[in-house]
């Protein structure tokens, strides 16, 4: 499921960069579908650990979260970037 997520903000974050260097008007909208479909996905990954946690698949946890954590923070950090340029730009 989260995998679909991450496609989708990709595909918005993309759309947003681009209508933002046409200069289009609706640059806003594809960064606020960016942003929901990435909050959507920190939340299905949360759930997923949650579920693991349930089921006591502590190898599982252990197996995951010390690669995804920083990957996840990362992929935050530079999507809010990338969205930000339609307002810094103008």
């Amino acid at each position: 499921m989260w995998i679909f997520l991450l496609i989708g903000s990709l595909m918005f974050t993309i759309c947003t960069l681009l209508l933002t260097f046409q200069k289009k008007k609706k640059a806003s909208i594809s960064g606020f579908l960016s942003i929901s479909f990435l909050s959507l996905l920190l939340c299905s990954f949360y759930a997923e650990c949650a579920s693991k946690v349930r089921i006591q698949d502590w190898s599982g946890l252990e197996d995951m979260m010390p690669t995804m954590e920083p990957i996840l923070w990362i992929y935050a950090v530079v999507l809010i970037l990338l969205n930000s340029i339609p307002f810094l730009k103008r």
